[in-house]
C-alpha cells in the first residue's frame, strides 16, 4: 500500500517534517519501527481521502485516528486494542512464532467477529507486512510465512461463513473475484470474498494470473452480476487506469475495482468513484445490487 510513497516520498518527508526519522542498520540503511508503520498506514488511508501531507506527516497516533473517524462516521477506526494486536503479530511474524500468530488471530476472529476482523486487523497487518517487505523490516521469507498463514485461517472462515449465510450457487448476487496477473498472493481477494460472503453473496474466484480478456470473457459467459478486479500495487496508476478503463467499455456497471490507496485518487478523478470498492464499501455494493433488481426486475 505505501510502497510509492516509501520510494518517493518518505525521505522528502523526513527532510521537510523530521518524520518519519527512522533508525539506521550498521550499513547505513533506513530501518522503520513497527510504531513507524502503523502510523504510515493511516497516514496513506488519509491522503487517499484527499489530505495534504503538510496536514497528517507527523502526527501522533491519536491525532491519526481522530481525523481517520471524523472523515466518515460509519467508518470506525481501529480499536486501540486492536493497534496493540497488530503489533503483537508483527513481533510474532519477526520471530516466526506461527502457533503463537495462529493463536492470537483466531482469537480475535472469534471474539470480533469476521467483518471487525477482516477490515480492522487483517487487512491492515497485510498491508503492513506488505510495506514492511518494501522497505527492509520483513524478509520475503517472512512475507509468505505471514500469507500463507493468515490465507489458511481466510480460507477455514469463509468455508463457516458460507454455512452459516446459505450462500448456495444460486444464490445472489453471483460474484466474480479477479485479480491482475502481477499480484503473488490471493490474500487481498480472500478478505474481499469475506465480506461478500456475509452478505449472502455466491463468489467465484479465478486464477490470479488471468489476463483482462479472460476476465471479461468469464464474466459475461456465465452472467455474474458482480465483477472484482483487484490490481497489483505494482502496476503504474497510468497502467490502472488505462486498464480499468477497458473493463468498464466491457462491464459497465458490473465492475467494482480494488487499487492501491495511492491510486484511488487518480482513479476516482479519472473514471468516477462509483468503480472504486473498498472492504468498508462492500455491504453498500450488495445492498445497491439488490436495490436495482428490485427496481428493474
Amino acid at each position: 500500500m505505501l510502497n510509492r510513497y516509501t520510494v518517493v516520498n518518505l525521505r522528502i518527508w523526513e527532510r521537510r517534517y523530521g518524520y518519519p526519522n527512522p533508525s539506521r542498520s550498521p550499513n547505513g540503511e533506513r530501518q522503520y519501527s513497527m510504531a513507524h508503520l502503523v502510523q504510515l498506514e493511516l497516514i496513506t488511508d488519509l491522503l487517499a481521502l484527499g489530505y495534504r501531507p503538510g496536514k497528517v506527516v507527523g502526527l501522533k497516533m491519536d491525532e491519526l485516528l481522530l481525523l481517520r473517524g471524523n472523515y466518515d462516521p460509519k467508518v470506525a477506526p481501529s480499536p486501540r486494542d486492536q493497534l496493540v494486536l497488530i503489533q503483537i503479530c508483527v513481533d510474532l511474524i519477526k520471530r516466526k512464532s506461527g502457533a503463537k500468530l495462529k493463536s492470537s488471530l483466531n482469537q480475535e476472529l472469534l471474539n470480533a467477529g469476521l467483518s471487525n476482523f477482516v477490515i480492522n486487523v487483517a487487512a491492515p497487518l497485510t498491508r503492513i507486512v506488505r510495506v514492511g517487505r518494501t522497505s527492509g523490516r520483513f524478509t520475503v521469507v517472512e512475507e509468505y510465512f505471514f500469507n500463507a498463514l493468515l490465507e489458511s485461517l481466510m480460507r477455514g472462515a469463509i468455508v463457516f461463513a458460507a454455512q452459516n449465510f446459505t450462500t448456495r450457487e444460486e444464490a445472489r448476487p453471483r460474484v466474480l473475484l479477479a485479480s491482475s496477473g502481477e499480484h503473488r498472493s490471493n490474500l487481498e481477494l480472500l478478505l474481499i470474498e469475506a465480506l461478500f460472503v456475509l452478505e449472502g453473496a455466491h463468489c467465484t474466484s479465478i486464477s490470479a494470473v488471468t489476463s483482462l480478456k479472460q476476465v471479461t470473457t468469464i464474466a459475461k459467459s456465465w452472467d455474474f452480476d458482480i465483477v472484482v478486479v483487484s490490481f497489483s500495487h505494482k502496476k503504474s496508476p497510468r497502467s490502472a487506469i488505462k486498464n480499468i478503463g477497458q473493463l468498464l467499455s466491457e462491464l459497465g456497471g458490473k465492475l467494482q475495482v480494488s487499487v492501491d490507496a495511492s491510486c484511488v485518487g487518480l482513479v476516482g478523478r479519472s473514471l468516477g468513484w462509483g468503480c472504486l470498492l473498498g472492504l468498508d464499501s462492500i455491504a453498500n455494493s450488495v445492498t445497491s445490487w439488490l436495490r436495482a433488481l428490485l427496481r428493474f426486475g
